[in-house]
């Protein structure tokens, strides 16, 4: 008799992948064409190239050289749960209850986790290029915004390859710039009010962050000792909220991997008339150290 669980959880991360790419804030950084090594380790080119050379009329151009390394790098996080269905009618209806526990759990759980690592990952490459100051609705957001752009230029990074990450409060302050030139076309008036911004000079798209994964800083729940609940949280006096970010897409790889293979059917399983389904993701987002120079981030000046 087929195992009609086991292969329908298989062929269901697919979708798992797709409810990730549409929900996760940070699934803009990943990069099609990973080659992984083996479960946790990716291979990623390095190329150096030597600068110009001046030309001589008599022997040409002077020869330059090319070097690609391929450097590995161990994914940082693994993470994973073994969710337990008990048994009921049968393996379809089994799976259904399956598919909307995974739905919610990647929504709701792995999601946000991932999107806090990743935050707390580029605020820490940042370094130096951080500001420190606590924000009010009462600041100017475009003029910090302007502050970040010139930086950013003068780092010669290209605006174009960039992603603004913005905290709720900066949206809303960016929303209700008097800077901002307004215009009601009466003429067309349908009766929606549309006052979203998504994009700052045409360029930079702009992304809103719920608060509770904004961090530069945070801790990963381990699932035992008193961490049983999992996920993860900021850290009390060491943890600082983010007010805003801009990262370069190019140089910021978001890598995801996950696996939900292992299925123990009930008629086997030893400690439980259920299906245990074992689910695992590795991921990490990995930012070269001569790339760091590329991210801004604005953060609050007092820690949590």
């Amino acid at each position: 008799m087929p195992n009609v669980f086991a292969e329908k959880a298989q062929k269901f991360l697919p979708i798992l992948d797709e409810i990730y790419a549409a929900d996760s804030l940070t699934a803009i950084l990943e990069q099609p064409g990973t080659e992984f090594v083996g479960t946790n380790k990716v291979k990623m080119p390095n190329i150096l190239l030597d600068g110009a050379a001046d030309y001589d009329r008599e022997n040409g151009y002077a020869r330059g050289s090319i070097t690609v390394e391929y450097v590995e790098y161990v994914l940082a996080h693994d993470r994973g749960r073994k969710f337990r269905i008990d048994v009921i009618d049968n393996d379809e209806a089994a799976f259904n209850l399956y598919r909307d526990v995974m739905t919610e759990y990647v929504r709701t759980k792995e999601i946000p986790e991932i999107d806090a690592t990743r935050f707390a990952r580029m605020a820490s490459a940042a370094g130096a290029n951080t500001v420190s100051a606590d924000f009010e609705e009462s600041m100017d957001a475009l003029k910090l915004w302007d502050d970040c752009e010139e930086y950013l230029l003068d780092t010669e990074v290209k605006m174009e390859n960039m992603v603004l990450y913005a905290s709720t409060a900066f949206y809303k302050a960016m929303k209700n710039s008097t800077k901002l030139s307004r215009r009601l076309d009466v003429a067309n008036n349908n009766g929606n009010v549309n006052r979203g911004i998504k994009m700052l000079d045409g360029q930079t798209p702009i992304i809103v962050v719920p608060k509770g994964r904004f961090f530069d800083n945070i801790k990963l729940l381990t699932g035992k000792d008193g961490e049983e609940a999992g996920g993860f949280e900021p850290i009390t006096g060491t943890s600082h909220a983010i007010n805003f970010m801009c990262v370069p897409k190019p140089y910021c790889k978001a890598i995801t991997k996950r696996n939900n293979k292992k299925v123990i059917m009930p008629e086997v399983n030893q400690e439980a008339d259920a299906y245990d389904v074992m689910y695992r993701c590795h991921h990490d987002l990995i930012i070269p150290a001569n790339k760091a120079k590329g991210i801004y981030v604005h953060k609050a000046a007092a820690a949590l």
